[in-house]
């Protein structure tokens, strides 16, 4: 795939610094070839484009593993060094796990070079590139979706036999040998104590944690005294009377009894008796998606008599006519209408292709008159500096204002230059890419009726880049490339299904 870019008449041709990153799905990997070959492959690549890397960043992870320390740190390192523009990687499924990868790096405005791929996107691309990047995000998410599926049923297995996946507890620790769960030679005795003091009633979370660490116990070399949030954890825990929870289910454990079943319910009457309930904080769907249309503040939500959720406008920046308040129940509704109205058949795919066939001839066409315009500005600057060299040799223009001037038309005319790119054909949408996205849109609406909350606010924030609300009513700005697939408006009905 031939690489497209598109620059300003104003943007510098190149920004030289950038960044490196490279990851591999397994610590086997990461001692093979693959993180070797992939930081070969892109520092020739920054060589022979000129580019300076700042910095290189390199993440070993598997399925089962959650969060990318080092992709965490790019984006800090990114955020504090503007002048790094550039960010390469070998290709898309080594930098996306996520959509909130996807957003994070949008957020940034960098020009990410896909090496292995061929292609350079910046938020100059044309659509039609960000769309067939957007689908690759989407294959890329669906990829590590299956590696989690395949981690999963190994996890379940495991669980079934009454092992639980993971590490364990304070108190028991893994036995690489046996494949099995031992107590803690060292922990397990003082997490028995714990039990015991606190089954007493004489002590609260606080004190016992002062207690333990003056008897002698040392939670962790860096953290000697056990925190009384941690202490509450392990007096909560099931696992140690045989009981452990995993994927929505109880398991029975093999692995041996760290406390009797009647010490733990008497640490747990001594929770009752202590009367300290937590108080639960609830969960809004739609917080941080939503601002109001008229004074741009944020809409916020607050719970009436204990079980009404209503949404309004925060009033922050002074005056708004805003007053309405809205249940969350009607909020919901027309958000599903939102997600309803991203709809994909064959002849809606159709459209789309031909909408991208149709932007591919306005890219071409504004690529032309970009072109002439550029070459009648060169043209015009070269004649300038033409007759400013006679008039400084007939002295009419002083050395002084003539090296000025002639430097100042120079590095225009470089950066015009530098500017022109030749012309790219427009191209197809991979079969495969394309149903992969028909798939996804397809099953939107589905899924966010039997989604949570925090997923409903996820799917949302995937479909949508801005959401308002005035009287009552949400407007929506879709994100790339569902903008291209939503065929009626939200809340209306689909006339072209019917």
């Amino acid at each position: 795939m031939a690489r497209r870019e598109i620059r300003s008449e104003n943007e510098p041709a190149h920004r030289t610094d950038a960044v490196l990153y490279a990851r591999v799905s397994s610590r086997e990997q990461a001692e093979g070839y693959s993180i070797d070959a992939q930081i070969k492959l892109l520092r020739a690549f920054a060589e022979k484009e000129g580019i300076r890397v700042l910095r290189e960043f390199i993440d070993v992870e598997t399925a089962k593993k959650v969060g990318r320390p080092q992709f965490g740190e790019m984006l800090s390192f990114l955020k504090a060094h503007p002048s790094a523009q550039n960010l390469l990687v070998e290709k898309t499924d080594r930098l996306y796990r996520n959509f909130k990868d996807y957003v994070a790096l949008d957020e940034l405005a960098l020009e990410i070079h896909l090496v292995k791929e061929g292609t350079r996107l910046s938020h100059l691309s044309t659509s039609h590139d960000k769309f067939i990047h957007g689908i690759k995000v989407l294959m890329a998410k669906n990829y590590i979706d299956n590696l989690r599926e395949e981690v999963a049923k190994g996890m379940l297995e495991k669980a079934s036999k009454g092992l639980p996946p993971g590490r364990p507890p304070v108190g028991y620790r893994n036995n690489r040998d046996s494949r099995g769960i031992d107590i803690d030679p060292v922990h397990g005795p003082w997490v028995k104590k714990m039990f015991e003091a606190y089954a007493t009633g004489a002590y609260s979370l606080d004190r016992l944690s002062r207690h333990l660490f003056e008897e002698g116990y040392t939670f962790q070399p860096s953290k000697p005294k056990i925190p009384p949030t941690t202490l509450e954890k392990v007096l909560k825990n099931p696992f140690y009377i045989g009981r452990f929870h995993f994927a929505g289910e109880t398991y029975t454990g093999s692995y041996p009894h760290l406390i009797p079943e009647e010490l733990f319910e008497a640490v747990q009457a001594a929770f009752r008796d202590h009367n300290r309930p937590k108080q639960q904080k609830h969960t809004f769907a739609f917080t941080g998606l939503l601002t109001c249309e008229e004074c741009g503040c944020a809409i916020t939500a607050e719970m009436k008599k204990g079980k009404y959720v209503y949404y309004h406008c925060t009033h922050r920046r002074g005056l708004c006519s805003q007053k309405a308040v809205l249940r969350e129940e009607e909020l919901d509704r027309q958000f599903e209408a939102v997600v309803e109205a991203v709809e994909v058949g064959l002849d809606v795919m159709e459209d789309v292709e031909a909408d991208l066939a149709a932007s591919a001839d306005e890219d071409a066409a504004f690529q032309k008159e970009k072109t002439d315009a550029v070459a009648k500005r060169i043209e015009a600057l070269e004649n300038r500096i033409e007759k400013g060299l006679e008039a400084n040799l007939d002295g009419a223009l002083p050395d002084a204002l003539w090296k000025k001037k002639s430097l100042e038309w120079g590095e225009e005319i470089k950066r015009l230059r530098a500017s022109l790119r030749p012309g790219v054909e427009a191209e197809k949408i991979d079969p495969a890419l394309r149903q992969g996205l028909v798939s996804l849109a397809r099953k939107a609406s589905a899924l966010y009726r039997k989604q949570s909350p925090i997923q409903k606010r996820t799917l949302l924030h995937i479909l949508c880049s801005r959401s308002t609300l005035r009287d009552g009513r949400i407007r929506v700005t879709y994100r790339q490339p569902f903008d291209l697939m939503t065929v009626h408006e939200p809340g209306k009905p689909n006339l072209k299904a019917l």
